[in-house]
């Protein structure tokens, strides 16, 4: 188990023999590091891994919907029954051009999201409900809790997905460390630790991109979401 792993090379088996040497850091913290860090990574470049879809309904009388739990950013398309390339504008144009949202219509013709809010808006208001398919780029997955209220490395797997192992141990390790360190130093004249592996995660992030390169970026992924059922 990879989490396990991380857990060992930032705590040690004991607590204490790990890289920190700090046995007052817990799985716990191991844990949702690792989900911060996965998000900095998702915020800063496209994972081919986070690229999917989902269907949203339209609102009666209602000019949106909510965009889906997991929506990070980047909506590159959609589509209705209708309409197989639906418009998708920048949400400035978009309340530029229908302030008042209030145009009826057969069939949804444009959308756009408003992040913010977490809302799909789109223009007319059919006048029956109307599917919209979305492609997107979700959130790395939740590091959740067992019924008992602890974080187990098995709840950590959905996170770790989104990058290979090699990558896991290269980039997002060195993440974190940096963050802990930066913790552990605070108040010392310079933080050695921190600033050193906050060099191999700057660098890291290179790796990363050019892994994403590799996979073909968003046309390859488009590529894998069209083949499959939405």
């Amino acid at each position: 188990m990879l989490v396990s792993a991380i857990d060992t090379i930032i705590r040690g088996k004991d607590g204490t023999s790990g890289k920190l040497r700090n046995p007052d850091v817990t799985l716990a913290d191991v844990c949702t590091v690792l989900q911060d860090v996965l998000t900095d990574i998702a915020d800063r470049i496209l994972l081919p891994a986070l690229y999917t879809s989902a269907t949203l309904s339209t609102v009666a009388d209602q000019a949106y919907c909510d965009l889906p739990d997991d929506f990070h950013r980047k909506l590159t398309m959609a589509s209705t029954d209708l309409i197989a390339c639906l418009p998708v504008v920048p949400t400035e144009d978009f309340f530029r051009v229908y302030r008042d949202l209030a145009e009826t219509g057969p069939s949804v013709y444009v959308a756009c999201t408003h992040i913010g809010a977490k809302r799909l808006y789109y223009q007319p208001i059919p006048t029956e409900v109307e599917s919209i398919t979305i492609r997107y780029f979700r959130k790395p997955g939740a590091v959740r809790k067992d019924v008992d209220g602890l974080v187990t490395p098995e709840r950590a797997t959905d996170a770790i997905s989104c990058l290979p192992d090699e990558l896991i141990r290269s980039v997002v390790v060195p993440g974190m460390l940096a963050h802990f360190y930066d913790d552990l130093e605070d108040g010392y004249e310079g933080k050695p630790n921190a600033d050193r592996y906050a060099a191999k995660y700057k660098a890291g992030i290179r790796d990363v991109r050019l892994w994403v390169n590799k996979q073909g970026g968003i046309a390859h992924t488009e590529n894998r979401i069209q083949g499959s059922s939405v």
